[in-house]
């Protein structure tokens, strides 16, 4: 049976005044023990035999029948009720597990067999009561007695004494919870004889509980009712105290932010390790460990991995939206991604090839835009340090693709690929554990799906997923689609996809006048992007071929390991971030605008293979020194920090109101778009001159370039 706030028969609720709104003016404080809707329960014969005929009683009143005088006789009829008045996200949290019932009683065994309970803490609580006929008790979450009441969320062991002596000292960062808040200002009660005798504090919190009090108009509010200890882990003070506020200082973050930064870091460490062996293996011979495909075909593969990778992010934050929470999708996701590795270590061939990359590509889509909302969740509140908080995260993230290559390109020089592999899937479980052992501190908004899909919905989207694969598996079949256009057909599927995230916001009646002039401004940016990540994409198709082909790796009489070169792009964005970011700050409203900015970034990336292409005339052959290479590649990744985190700072400025989500999941498809148009430009590589093909790069983007600081006053009027 559902208890709500709804009887039958007439209820004797007292005149109470109503505010302009509509709503009732809240009852006094003497009054919320038990509203009007619960008290006339005791005068209501046909609700009470309801009651104690049922079996369970689901009580999701905001007050309780705890309150009620009839409680007991419901109760004596071996009805079961479960008190549920909390938040999903407290529920969600606060999951009664195995073994909670067995520790809650072993506790209250613990008060029947102690004459004397004693509180104390560093703060100065120092309280004694006396356990004489105590009545001790416990909740579990579970009502699974005849005849029991229990509270779900609670793991806690309690008990009612007669009389305690002492004093509370109730420190700040404490929960107040006649207020719901947390106190500021240390506050002191003097307990005599089981009484608040008196509020001691100089700080707001001590003067307002002391009002509660007055405005009581009734010792029995001071009285010290009921005392115990909590066993819900998910619910101590250390588990919360990631989402006080006011535990703050200006260098202080969440301790979840660490857990979920060094599983980012270990993510990426797997993600760019592979990144930077994959085309090698892909272009290797088959004696020195490779798969000795013919150059076309390996920068088809990687550029379509790419693409498929950014594409499933999509999936990703849809899935976390509609079929599981974010916690969840990154906790399945790390596995997925762990599982990916092993099998490229450990399956040899073409096989493990597409296994490996299928479920990398997956396991990436559940957990990289899931990890950074929730990232987002544990700055709800605290806007002053979110940027500082992503910017540490974002650390994380450049960390993980500087590290990775090292590594991995060390492991494949020494032992062969699958030991780089193998490398990187060690990486991700070490990311994998210590997430799964904190995962629970995170906020508990990360453990709910915010708009679950119903049954149908559930069937309609199995339908689609199950009608994707087979037009996939049918064209793969047939030869439509091979593993030499393979990415072409990933290109056209994010060109689609984004052609139908612009049609639908520009033709959405939810959508205004206003915001629809700001999609059309970022129409352009967005054009550019794509293009930008195609061109900075190339470290890993193109210049992966002419590593290969044209770069003196030995420095002595050592070989550099290949997948060094690619390690200078990230550092470059690490080394620089400060900088660039410490320039626009001390520039403020002077600094360039938006699209002057990717004119900025666009002029870099063309200049750097111009450059490359400079070298490649002065040093002909196998002659290239890899120093040459290192430096072109720093200075070409430099310039995403005029690009990326412009781009996403537009998309969320610029974003519909109705389409926040759709608008952020266009900015991961250039992304997706750019590692596809990377793989089409390598493809390009392998047919036309290495000279001509750097011109082209390097012409490119400045031609790109020179039209967006021509248009970027139109643009940033239609954006702004």
């Amino acid at each position: 049976m559902l208890a709500g706030s709804c009887w039958p028969g007439p209820v004797h609720a007292p005149q109470q005044d109503v505010l302009p709104g509509g709503s009732p003016v809240p009852l006094p404080s003497s009054r919320t023990g038990s509203g009007a809707g619960l008290t006339s329960l005791d005068d209501n014969p046909l609700a009470l035999s309801l009651l104690e005929g049922a079996d369970m009683v689901l009580d999701l009143t905001n007050e309780g029948f705890i309150h009620t005088r009839s409680l007991g006789k419901i109760l004596q009829a071996r009805t079961r009720m479960l008190f549920v008045a909390d938040p999903p996200e407290v529920l969600a949290r606060n999951l009664p597990a195995p073994g909670d019932k067995a520790r809650v009683q072993a506790g209250a065994a613990l008060l029947r067999a102690g004459r004397e309970l004693r509180v104390t803490s560093p703060h100065g609580t120092d309280l004694v009561a006396d356990l004489t006929d105590a009545r001790p008790g416990f909740q579990c979450g579970i009502a699974d007695d005849p005849g029991r009441w229990d509270h779900w969320p609670s793991t806690m062991v309690l008990c009612w004494p007669k009389t305690s002596s002492g004093r509370i000292v109730i420190a700040p960062g404490d929960i107040l919870l006649p207020f719901k808040s947390h106190v500021r200002d240390a506050v002191t009660l003097v307990i005599e004889s089981g009484y608040i005798t008196e509020v001691q504090g100089s700080g707001g919190d001590a003067r307002m509980l002391e009002m509660f009090f007055e405005d009581a108009d009734d010792d029995e509010a001071r009285f010290l009712s009921h005392m115990g200890w909590g066993l819900m882990k998910n619910a101590d003070w250390f588990a919360m105290a990631d989402q006080v506020s006011l535990q703050r200082s200006p260098s202080r973050h969440p301790r979840s932010l660490w857990t979920l930064a060094f599983t980012e870091l270990w993510e990426r460490f797997s993600f760019y390790g592979l990144q930077g062996v994959l085309s090698f293996y892909l272009l290797y011979s088959l004696s020195e460990g490779g798969l000795a495909l013919d150059p076309s075909i390996a920068v088809s593969i990687v550029g379509a991995y790419g693409g498929a990778v950014h594409l499933a992010q999509i999936l990703g934050a849809w899935a976390a939206d509609r079929l599981v929470s974010p916690r969840q999708a990154v906790l399945q996701g790390a596995i997925i991604i762990t599982l990916g590795h092993l099998s490229l270590a450990a399956i040899p061939g073409i096989a493990g090839l597409a296994v490996g990359l299928a479920l990398i590509a997956l396991g990436t889509g559940a957990l990289k835009t899931n990890i950074s909302s929730i990232v987002g969740m544990l700055y709800a509140e605290d806007r002053d340090r979110r940027d500082a908080g992503f910017s540490y995260f974002y650390m994380a993230i450049n960390a993980g693709a500087a590290l990775g290559p090292l590594l991995t390109g060390l492991a494949q020089t020494t032992w062969g690929f699958h030991a780089a592999f193998a490398l990187a899937a060690v990486g991700m479980v070490g990311g994998l554990v210590q997430y799964s052992l904190k995962m629970r501190a995170l906020p508990a908004e990360s453990a709910v799906v915010k708009n679950p899909i119903d049954t149908r919905g559930a069937v309609r989207a199995l339908g689609v997923v199950a009608g994707a694969g087979l037009v996939i598996a049918l064209v793969w079949s047939t030869g439509l689609v091979n593993s030499g256009n393979l990415v072409h057909f990933v290109t056209g599927v994010v060109l689609f996809a984004a052609a139908a995230y612009f049609i639908v916001m520009l033709r959405s009646p939810a959508v205004s006048s206003e915001e629809k002039a700001r999609v059309r401004g970022f129409l352009p940016l967005w054009i550019a992007s794509t293009l930008y990540y195609g061109f900075l994409f190339q470290k890993f198709t193109a210049i992966s071929v002419f590593i290969r082909d044209r770069v003196d790796l030995f420095v002595g009489g050592w070989e550099m390991p290949a997948a060094w070169l690619s390690v200078s792009s990230p550092l470059a964005v690490i080394l620089l971030t400060p900088l660039v970011a410490s320039l626009w700050t001390r520039m403020g409203s002077r600094q360039p605008i938006t699209a002057v900015k990717y004119a900025i970034g666009l002029s870099v990336i063309g200049g750097a293979y111009l450059l490359m292409l400079l070298v490649t005339t002065v040093f002909p052959g196998q002659s290239v020194p890899a120093i040459a290479v290192l430096l072109i590649l720093a200075l070409a990744g430099s310039s995403e920090i005029f690009v990326g985190p412009i781009g996403l700072a537009i998309a969320t400025r610029i974003a519909p109101e109705r389409f926040k989500n759709q608008t952020v999941a266009l900015m991961l498809l250039t992304l997706a778009g750019g590692s596809s148009i990377s793989g089409l430009l390598g493809t390009l590589f392998a047919n036309i001159p290495t000279g001509a093909y750097f011109a082209i790069v390097g012409l490119a983007p400045l031609v790109l370039a020179l039209g967006l600081a021509k248009s970027a006053k139109r643009i940033d009027s239609l954006t702004n």
